[in-house]
């Protein structure tokens, strides 16, 4: 590894770490998609650019059918790779304009570049957020077939309350909700994510860090946000490839917030032909989940879900369903993605 490698290695870290330590940890809850792979840098934002081509997914996701008021997720992602073009020569000696005094290197492979963003819509009942965020990554190459990403995804959240057409059976006897409607709530906050991942085209492992600041820009000011923590988030998948055609990828999700229980998804789905997939996945809140996808063209992709939350309260719901398009642009090389 290079000299330029490690300098190159250890400024990623070194931002990595100031984001980590340098601010107050406060964080919301996030939502959790029933289909999380399909829009992983929310998630790690050292993961954008890790697929070789334009990665466009436009996702729908509406909880706990037939309950009023039930929440809602609608998203648009675009993460795209920009590589380094190769420098086919090493000058080991001096300075020079003559390429004759070059060696060639053999099998280099270079840097990359990953940008992007989403912009996600959640409603609950009369809550809804709209945030957006602009995320890039640099991926250093470690080996012929390994990288080391490091990732910064600036974000902006606008949150509103809208309490017409609600009212408490038993008066306003809470200063909260006193509050709330003597102010309205409408506000708007600006956080900073990030994230490192160590990946190849077989595996991955990530560690993401959410909302590490937490600046107020304008509307009303919840002070509630200042106590709660940062959330951690730990993404790993494998492909395992079998007979050529079939390959079974498990993958996993753990997020962790210092104030809550921990959170955890583990599944597996197997692929035909890198263009027919079925899955299934547990998490710890006693949710089951079905999903399947299939690749259309070089171009389209579609993936459904469909959740099951085996507990009391699902009495009065028939589930959650999702559904995700995707579309590949500039995918050259016919790069087949891990998720």
């Amino acid at each position: 590894m290079t000299k330029i490698k490690y300098n190159t290695i250890r400024t990623g870290l070194s931002l990595f770490l100031i984001l980590m330590t340098g601010f107050t940890c406060r964080s919301q809850t996030g939502i959790t998609l029933g289909q999380y792979f399909q829009n992983m840098p929310e998630y790690s934002a050292s993961l954008a650019g890790m697929n070789d081509f334009t990665d466009i997914r436009m996702g729908y996701r509406k909880q706990w059918i037939g309950f009023q008021g039930s929440p809602s997720t609608t998203y648009f992602s675009a993460y795209g790779a920009i590589r380094e073009k190769k420098n086919h020569y090493l000058n080991n000696t001096i300075r020079t304009s003559r390429r004759s005094s070059l060696q060639p290197v053999k099998n280099k492979i270079a840097k990359k570049y990953g940008v992007g963003g989403y912009i996600m819509n959640n409603t609950i009942g009369p809550f809804k957020q709209i945030k957006g965020a602009i995320t890039y990554a640099f991926h250093v190459p470690v080996s012929r077939t390994h990288y080391l990403s490091f990732g910064l995804s600036p974000e902006i959240s606008n949150s509103t309350i809208n309490l017409e057409g609600y009212s408490v059976k038993e008066g306003t006897n809470d200063p909260k909700y006193d509050e709330l409607l003597a102010n309205g709530y409408r506000n708007t906050y600006f956080d900073v994510n990030s994230g490192v991942s160590f990946y190849s085209d077989k595996y991955y492992i990530s560690y993401g860090f959410i909302q590490p600041l937490k600046s107020h820009l304008s509307g009303y000011k919840d002070n509630s946000l200042s106590q709660k923590s940062a959330k951690h988030n730990i993404l790993a998948g494998y492909r395992f490839l079998f007979s050529g055609n079939l390959e079974i990828i498990p993958n996993t999700l753990v997020s962790i917030e210092p104030k809550l229980p921990l959170f955890y998804e583990v599944g597996v789905r197997a692929r035909y032909r890198y263009n027919t997939w079925v899955g299934m996945a547990y998490r710890n809140d006693h949710t089951l989940a079905v999903m399947g996808g299939l690749t259309l063209n070089d171009i389209l992709r579609i993936g459904l879900n469909y959740e099951y939350k085996t507990s009391d309260f699902v009495a009065n719901h028939s589930g959650t369903v999702g559904i995700v398009l995707g579309i590949q642009l500039f995918n050259y090389n016919r790069f087949v993605p891990m998720w």
